[in-house]
């Protein structure tokens, strides 16, 4: 149960890692709880409910989107984190704490509302019902059965991978981080972004080598080639951004049930 504030980036991060990747070979139905909670919903998913959802999530992949903007009434939370990945919530519902400035909830999948899709559909693919539904589908829709964490989040938790200073070169700032708690191991990245006033340059600085700061880059983790020979994944300016506000939090809203 979430706290009214909601629930930590860190716990949000762990339970759609549990969702995604089932290491602990969950139930399909707890899995989809933890997805949901990942984004703010507390709320479980009755199994009569797989087949209309399945089927709501095969037409928004095959009519190019979810139709109709913001959140209804009753609006179940499957339909709602689709629209949130598409941009169609753009209310009071993505702000976590109206104390702290820039305190916005940043959607897990970088707004790539299909792969929060297929995520979803790849769960529900449990339900025997579904299943049989998507296997008639497979023509033209492919639903991976195993799902890596590495392929869809696009929001991640980082420390500074040394004490080495931020390096300046050809008017941009960079520095080495590494990501923190990821799930089969840690990657380096050198961050990098333009320097035009000591405030750009103080916000660059607060990452420590401690305290956790979130940012959110433009594809996801696999997509991104390694240096052959020193292995850190460079992430250019303009590709990534700050989602933890100033003094760097970073919160899932409670969105309710």
């Amino acid at each position: 149960m979430m706290g009214p504030q909601g629930i930590s980036g860190t716990d949000g991060f762990e339970l759609l890692d549990s969702a995604i990747a089932n290491k602990d070979e969950r139930d399909w139905t707890e899995r989809i709880y933890h997805f949901f909670s990942a984004y703010g919903f507390d709320k479980q998913f009755p199994n009569d409910l797989a087949m209309p959802h399945a089927r709501w999530l095969v037409s928004c992949l095959r009519g190019g989107g979810p139709r109709l903007c913001g959140l209804d009434a009753d609006e179940s939370p499957l339909k709602a984190i689709i629209k949130i990945e598409a941009g169609m919530i753009i209310q009071q519902e993505t702000v976590f704490s109206e104390d702290e400035e820039g305190s916005t909830f940043f959607p897990w999948m970088g707004g790539r509302w299909e792969k929060a899709a297929i995520c979803l559909l790849s769960i529900l693919n449990k339900n025997s019902t579904v299943k049989q539904y998507l296997d008639e589908e497979r023509g033209w829709l492919t639903i991976p059965s195993n799902l890596d964490i590495k392929d869809y989040i696009q929001v991640i938790p980082v420390i500074k991978y040394n004490q080495d200073k931020v390096m300046f070169a050809a008017g941009e700032v960079e520095t080495e981080v590494e990501t923190k708690g990821w799930p089969g191991g840690d990657f380096r990245l050198t961050l990098r972004a333009p320097v035009s006033s000591r405030e750009d340059l103080e916000s660059f600085g607060r990452i420590d080598l401690i305290q956790t700061t979130w940012i959110s880059i433009c594809q996801p983790i696999s997509k991104w080639e390694k240096d052959p020979d020193k292995g850190i994944i460079t992430i250019p300016s303009k590709r990534w951004t700050f989602a933890s506000n100033k003094v760097n939090r970073y919160y899932v809203p409670n969105r309710g049930v």
